[in-house]
């Protein structure tokens, strides 16, 4: 079984004042299994609280970030299935 790391850092919305990216936490997020590794997109959603992810191989994953405070601590997820076609085959 193997095991790939995926790094999530996640920037605070520029305020007016300053209108940089400041990064807030770092989280290395890790779990077994042969779909998870490389990914193409992540859509954070819900003010920061949840995300939707396309990996590589065409798994998408959908999960919350686990917080206190405006660190984010951990982050669970589940699986929404692998994107098809317009005929229905998986990629």
């Amino acid at each position: 079984m193997r095991s790939s790391l995926v790094a999530l850092s996640l920037a605070a919305a520029p305020t007016a004042k300053d209108p940089g990216l400041q990064q807030t936490s770092m989280v290395v997020w890790k779990w077994p299994g042969p779909y998870f590794e490389a990914w193409s997109a992540i859509e954070v959603i819900e003010a920061g609280a949840s995300f939707i992810a396309i990996g590589d191989y065409g798994q998408s994953y959908c999960g919350h970030f686990e917080r206190e405070g405006d660190r984010i601590m951990g982050v669970s997820r589940k699986p929404l299935g692998a994107l098809t076609d317009t005929y229905g085959a998986a990629f």
